[in-house]
C-alpha cells in the first residue's frame, strides 16, 4: 500500500498540479492565493464526500516500544521519524545545490527562461518539483496519520502549520526549517503538557506555528529577503 500510494499519488498528482501551477503562472498574485486557498478546500471537500467527516484510525506499523531519556518516554517510532526527516532534509539539500536539476528548481521560481537557456525544459522541471514535492507530502502523510487519524480536513491544512518552520528556515534552507520544525513541535508538546494544569493554554498548542510565523515575518529585519 505505502509502494502504490507514493508511486500512483506522487505521479498522478504531480502531474496534475503541474499543469494547475502552468495555468496560474501568469495571473496575479491575488488570483494565485485564491487558486492555492481553492485546490485545498476541494481536496478537503472531496475528502470528506468520499470517506465521511469522521476521522479513521490508522494503524501504527513502526515499532512502539519505548525507552527513558532524563525521565522522558521515547517511542522508537519517534526516533524513526525524526531520523528519516533528517536524512530527507540533507538528501533534498544536496540535491538542490549539487545537481542540474535541483539548481533548475530553485532557479525557476524567477526566471522559467533562463533555466531554459542552461539546456533544461522548464516544463519538466515544474513537473518534477510537483513529483517530488507530492511524494515528500505523501510520505508525511504516511507517517503523520498513525498519530491524528485519517481526517481530510486535518491532514490538508497541515501543510499551513509548517509555514512556521518554513519562515524559520527563511523559505530557503532546509535544515534550518527541519530545525525549525523540531523546535515547534518540541514547544507544542511542552505546551500540551501545561494545558493539562492550565485550562487557559489549551489554544497554546494549535496557535504555536502560526504565531512562530508571524513573529519570524514581523521581527525580520529591514532587507531580509526570502531566499531561493
Amino acid at each position: 500500500s505505502l509502494v502504490i500510494t507514493l508511486l500512483v499519488v506522487g505521479l498522478a498528482f504531480g502531474f496534475l498540479m503541474e499543469r494547475v501551477a502552468y495555468f496560474v503562472a501568469n495571473a496575479s498574485s491575488t488570483m494565485k492565493v485564491v487558486a492555492t486557498i481553492g485546490i485545498m478546500l476541494s481536496l478537503s471537500s472531496l475528502f470528506n464526500i468520499r470517506y465521511g467527516g469522521i476521522t479513521k484510525e490508522f494503524p501504527s506499523f513502526l515499532p512502539q516500544e519505548t525507552f527513558r531519556v532524563g525521565g522522558v518516554n521515547i517511542a522508537y517510532e519517534q526516533v524513526i521519524v525524526v531520523v528519516m526527516g533528517l536524512a530527507l532534509a540533507i538528501g533534498m539539500t544536496v540535491f538542490f545545490h549539487r545537481t542540474m536539476l535541483g539548481r533548475g528548481m530553485r532557479a525557476i521560481v524567477d526566471d522559467p527562461q533562463l533555466v531554459a537557456l542552461v539546456g533544461l525544459n522548464p516544463t519538466t522541471v515544474r513537473r518534477w518539483a510537483w513529483i517530488i514535492g507530492v511524494t515528500f507530502a505523501a510520505i508525511a502523510g504516511v507517517f503523520i496519520a498513525p498519530n491524528i487519524g485519517l481526517d481530510g480536513t486535518t491532514l490538508t491544512l497541515l501543510v499551513v502549520e509548517g509555514f512556521g518552520a518554513a519562515a524559520i528556515g527563511r523559505f530557503s534552507s532546509l535544515p534550518l526549517t527541519y530545525l525549525g520544525a523540531v523546535l515547534i513541535q518540541v514547544g507544542v508538546s511542552v505546551t500540551t503538557k501545561l494545558s493539562v494544569d492550565h485550562p487557559s493554554l489549551q489554544s497554546v498548542p494549535s496557535a504555536l506555528p502560526f504565531a512562530v510565523l508571524f513573529l519570524v515575518l514581523l521581527l525580520s529585519p529591514k532587507g531580509w529577503q526570502i531566499g531561493r
